[in-house]
């Protein structure tokens, strides 16, 4: 059973914001570029569209604090995460850190090409096909309990927009409920009920 959070809204900092005098003396200290998140460089953010910004690294780190809690409890639980180019697993002795400012730091080292550690792999993604795979959009039909027999469940990570279609458009579309809702409880409610389905099989 795998979630895949793709299209995460994480990216490191541009060349062009290597002048900024933070950022500058950042990446000469760490030897290597800051990850972009909106809570301090929002004024450089200003110029860039919502639907193009990859400024909001918490919604993943939230939504994967919550999501490895589950793997405790759900048999073969395994998580992916992916950017355009990148896609990464998290293994499930992984034991994030519960600071942005560090799990930031685990992010640059990953999109950076430095990471040395085992717990977050870079990685291919499960074979996707449309009759193993569900995707969740406020656009889909309403979730059935037979949804839960598929092996690959795919959430999105951005903070605006939506799904790339030319990527995605294949797969299945469900939604848990009519209204939109954060990446975190979202997966909250999908476990939680997934669990639920597994004990009662």
């Amino acid at each position: 059973m795998n979630i895949i959070i793709a299209e995460t809204a994480i990216d490191l900092v541009p060349d062009d914001w290597l002048t900024n005098p933070k950022i500058k003396k950042y990446y000469k200290k760490n030897k290597r570029k800051p990850i972009i998140d909106g809570s301090i460089h929002q004024h450089l953010l200003k110029s860039i569209p919502l639907e193009n910004r990859k400024d909001r690294p918490d919604i993943l780190h939230f939504s994967l604090l919550l999501a490895s809690g589950y793997q405790k409890i759900i048999p073969n639980l395994k998580l992916f995460f992916s950017t355009k180019t990148k896609t990464f697993e998290v293994m499930p002795e992984t034991k994030l850190p519960r600071s942005q400012y560090r799990f930031n730091g685990i992010l640059e080292l990953l999109l950076s090409n430095q990471n040395k550690s085992p717990l977050i792999q870079n990685s291919n993604l499960p074979p996707l096909t449309v009759d193993n795979t569900i995707l969740f959009s406020t656009k889909g039909r309403d979730l059935d309990p037979t949804d839960f027999q598929k092996s690959n469940f795919i959430f999105g990570g951005f903070a605006h927009g939506s799904f790339d279609d030319k990527k995605y458009s294949q797969f299945q579309k469900v939604k848990l409920i009519d209204q939109p809702l954060e990446l975190w409880t979202a997966l909250s409610l999908f476990l939680g009920n997934y669990n639920t389905y597994l004990n009662e099989l």
